[in-house]
């Protein structure tokens, strides 16, 4: 099933519909106060400046009267106290399950995984034995993706951006982990969609080629066994499997992030 296609059965429901209409919210408004990276009290005038709106706007969103809540001022990650201690290690690999990862970019190009055995290995042979072919640059399922592992979209190279982007080089962001290595499994295409059976061979690729970490960063509604199975043989080999909450902001089951 299509992950849009079950996006949209679910809107077809009047009571989701409503649900998603009433808490759509000020995105930028919300974006701007919760990215601010001070760690004093903030008074509402500082951050009514901040995010040039109105007070009486600052003081509705800090009393959680837009629907979502956005959380709370400086609850973040303490990204600048954990560098402190840990930049991140190239030594592990997070497969990026997503559109692609523009290999290219100024900021990622440093921390891209290779295949080093099948660069230099021989054309249409798999040299490392992994069960995949001139699998170079990682991996991208034939079916919605025949053209290569490249980003078509966008939101792959997006999300490899928050995970590893070069650190302290003064160039366009930060990553989380300066320095980890992005393995590219392209599982969705241009539009941003795939299927299970995409997602399940992007699941097994990484495993199979070695990520300690993998990133799915979509959502959709309806549980899937295979895809059940696939996560668990990744925990029992010791891979962490991180994937996104979701938009919505409905009580509807969203999967892959609500797979046990």
């Amino acid at each position: 099933m299509k992950w849009s296609k079950a996006k949209k059965t679910i809107n077809r429901n009047p009571e989701v519909k409503k649900e998603l209409k009433k808490n759509s919210l000020e995105y930028n408004l919300v974006r701007q106060i919760i990215n601010v990276r001070q760690k004093k009290k903030l008074t509402q005038q500082e951050l009514a400046e901040i995010s040039g709106t109105k007070q009486s706007n600052i003081s509705r969103l800090e009393s959680g009267q837009y629907n979502p809540p956005p959380g709370t001022i400086d609850c973040d990650i303490d990204a600048p106290e954990a560098w402190d201690v840990n930049i991140g290690n190239p030594d592990i690999i997070v497969a990026v399950l997503d559109t692609g990862v523009d290999r290219d970019h100024r900021d990622l190009q440093g921390n891209m995984w290779v295949n080093e055995a099948e660069l230099h290995g021989g054309t249409g042979i798999d040299d490392d034995n992994n069960g995949y072919i001139d699998d170079v640059w990682g991996y991208a399922t034939p079916w919605c993706c025949p053209g290569g592992t490249m980003d078509d979209n966008g939101h792959g190279t997006h999300v490899a951006g928050i995970i590893a982007a070069a650190g302290n080089n003064g160039l366009d962001i930060t990553g989380v982990c300066w320095n980890a290595k992005i393995m590219t499994v392209k599982c969705m295409d241009e539009n941003g969609e795939g299927d299970f059976l995409d997602e399940w061979n992007a699941i097994k690729y990484a495993i199979a080629t070695g990520a300690d970490v993998i990133s799915m960063s979509f959502g959709y509604y309806g549980f899937d066994e295979i895809i059940q199975e696939e996560i668990d043989y990744a925990y029992s080999q010791g891979v962490i499997v991180v994937a996104a909450a979701g938009n919505d902001n409905i009580d509807s089951e969203h999967y892959p992030a609500n797979y046990n």
